[in-house]
């Protein structure tokens, strides 16, 4: 049984019905087992998820009953949807791209607005971003794997963390779009960085409803 679980970290939680719905609901989803365990952990996320937002504290305490429900990993986010992808997705944000999903005469315009809501140093990437965060959830999963997602691109630090014990195992996703047989690659002994430059235009193309691929250098 593997659970995903989200990090508010600086962000105040929305007080609506719309959000705490999106938040209960991924968690139901991220959720690995049977459609039972499925629901005991929907109930329990609904009942210590209140209205008026969750702090990181309350994660951490959750975070225990979790174990403590026979939970077998935890695997960080960052964010949801209800409040921005890009918060999870660090790195640009592809809004000339995502915009011509409109009709023509509203794609500049779109584009704009993309641009002042979604400005790129706001989603800046650095690299394994939910690094600390993840240390501090780690101490409260004791026995409990943790599964570290989020930036996670330099084979050097990826083997220091886990080395360190600060995770169990490493979550990646964006790398491997751009090179899927990177892990191949890392077992022979290239340890290079990955070609992956965080642009996002992978998640652009599935806004058009693309193929899921690298589209950095594609014309949209």
């Amino acid at each position: 049984m593997l659970c995903g679980l989200n990090i508010f970290q600086n962000v105040k939680i929305n007080s609506t019905v719309q959000i705490y719905n999106k938040i209960a609901g991924k968690y139901a989803r991220s959720f690995n087992g049977s459609p039972e365990e499925r629901s005991i952990i929907l109930e329990f996320i609904k009942d210590h998820t209140p209205f008026k937002g969750i702090s990181i504290e309350e994660v951490f305490e959750n975070l225990e009953s979790l174990v403590e429900m026979g939970i077998d990993g935890v695997e960080t986010s960052r964010g949801t949807l209800a409040f921005s992808m890009f918060d999870m997705c660090r790195g640009g944000v592809p809004s000339k791209e995502m915009s011509k999903i409109m009709p023509k005469p509203a794609q500049a315009m779109t584009n704009i607005a993309l641009k002042l809501n979604y400005p790129e140093k706001k989603f800046a990437f650095t690299e394994a971003y939910n690094r600390l965060p993840g240390k501090k959830l780690k101490e409260v999963l004791n026995d409990c794997p943790l599964i570290l997602v989020g930036g996670m691109r330099g084979f050097p630090l990826m083997d220091q963390i886990v080395t360190n014990g600060e995770a169990d195992f490493i979550s990646l996703c964006r790398p491997l779009i751009r090179e899927p047989l990177i892990l191949k690659k890392w077992s022979q002994g290239n340890t290079n960085e990955p070609a992956c430059v965080n642009c996002n235009k992978c998640l652009a193309g599935l806004a058009h409803h693309m193929v899921l691929q690298c589209r950095e250098k594609k014309k949209f």
